[in-house]
């Protein structure tokens, strides 16, 4: 079964072959666990998001269809997805009394308040120098929450325009965010 490409074994997961499973389990979880480490940034977090990703893989093998992405791009973007999802409910869960600090105050400090000033009208600035249409599928994408196929869906245009355009505009983006702070910096 090793030599099985992994298409061939997401079709027998669809019916339910829990040997095809195991096989695609040991040749791709050290590459999802890298995915899902990547984002959250905690191991047991990325082994739990894992965990979450081929549950849906055992679920939905059925629905892989082979013409549209590789196998291995379809479980990395599960694994992905699964660890997103994570995040996010990490970020809107508020910690228990227990797990807060009592003594410190929520509110940012002064400083703390300028610093992200500073960031959003830098961001702001940056994301202005980008072409109309590539600001407002980066804000469609980070701001909104919307995925880059229902941007695609709205503007009418393929999935993989979507992503070239997210991916260059994050590449200019980047250089902005890295340039010189003010005027005179050198």
């Amino acid at each position: 079964m090793d030599d099985q490409p992994l298409d061939e074994l997401l079709a027998r997961v669809s019916l339910r072959d829990r040997r095809a499973f195991s096989e695609i389990y040991d040749r791709t979880s050290a590459k999802l666990y890298a995915v899902a480490l990547r984002i959250l940034g905690e191991a047991a977090e990325a082994e739990d998001a894992v965990q979450d990703a081929y549950i849906k893989v055992w679920r939905n093998a059925g629905r892989f269809e082979q013409g549209r992405a590789a196998p291995m791009t379809w479980l990395i973007t599960i694994a992905r997805n699964a660890a997103i999802d994570r995040a996010r409910k990490r970020k809107e869960t508020p910690a228990a009394p227990e797990e807060s600090d009592a003594e410190a105050s929520a509110d940012p400090s002064p400083e703390d308040m300028a610093l992200m000033a500073d960031d959003h009208a830098r961001l702001r600035r940056c994301l202005d120098e980008l072409e109309e249409t590539q600001r407002d599928v980066m804000r469609s994408a980070f701001f909104t929450g919307r995925t880059y196929a229902e941007i695609a869906d709205g503007l009418e245009k393929p999935l993989g325009t979507v992503k070239s355009w997210v991916r260059r505009s994050l590449i200019k983006l980047r250089a902005c965010l890295d340039g010189p702070v003010g005027e005179n910096a050198e």
